[in-house]
């Protein structure tokens, strides 16, 4: 399959959408192919390369904001016989409640991933105020005659310091890499209505 007829089939199963976003798309292709001929490969080496036509298109649907899918297939859908909607009206008792509970657990997933993210930042953040209450307190403790404890008190600080210093880069990355796990889930669930 040669560039143009490739790109001409990823353009078939974009049908509907905005031109814009067809050409932002058709765009990013064309560079993707582009850079694999860059690197040596045919044109027809570099378009076997790529993704399926089909699965590059649900790609880009899925990378795609849901208000433009959303306006894309309204404008695009034909109209719906008066059985089809009889039968999707009775039928609701079925698919409404599983669509109700797929939303809400994907939802109840990504607020408990964004719980524990927050959880992780909060306690690193915690650590550092303690050990810079702490050590404030034990050097005033110093100050006003309190030495040996004072000088416990400053070393247990630096600890707590020191503890907290080395978990914050962890818990930056885990708060990342739980927002990625948010986004993926999202996506999961995207991808299970775009065709």
């Amino acid at each position: 399959m040669t560039k143009t007829e490739y790109i001409a089939s990823v353009r078939r199963e974009l049908k509907g959408l905005e031109e814009k976003d067809i050409m932002d798309a058709i765009e990013l292709l064309e560079e993707g192919i582009n850079d694999r001929i860059d690197m040596g490969l045919t044109e027809e080496e570099a378009v076997a390369d790529m993704a399926d036509p089909k699965e590059a298109a649900r790609q880009i649907k899925v990378d795609m904001p849901i208000p433009k899918l959303v306006k894309a297939k309204a404008q695009s859908s034909r109209k719906l016989s008066t059985l089809e909607i009889v039968l999707i009206c009775l039928s609701f008792p079925v698919w409404g409640p599983l669509l109700i509970a797929l939303i809400a657990v994907a939802f109840a997933l990504a607020v408990s991933l964004l719980a524990i993210a927050f959880s992780a930042v909060i306690v690193v953040f915690a650590l550092l105020i303690a050990g810079v209450a702490c050590i404030f307190g034990g050097i005033v403790g110093m100050i006003f005659g309190q030495g040996l404890a004072s000088l416990v008190v400053v070393g247990a600080a630096l600890i707590v310091l020191s503890v907290a210093l080395l978990l914050l880069v962890p818990s930056i990355a885990l708060t990342n890499l739980l927002f990625k796990g948010v986004k993926a889930i999202f996506k999961g669930v995207k991808k299970l209505f775009i065709r």
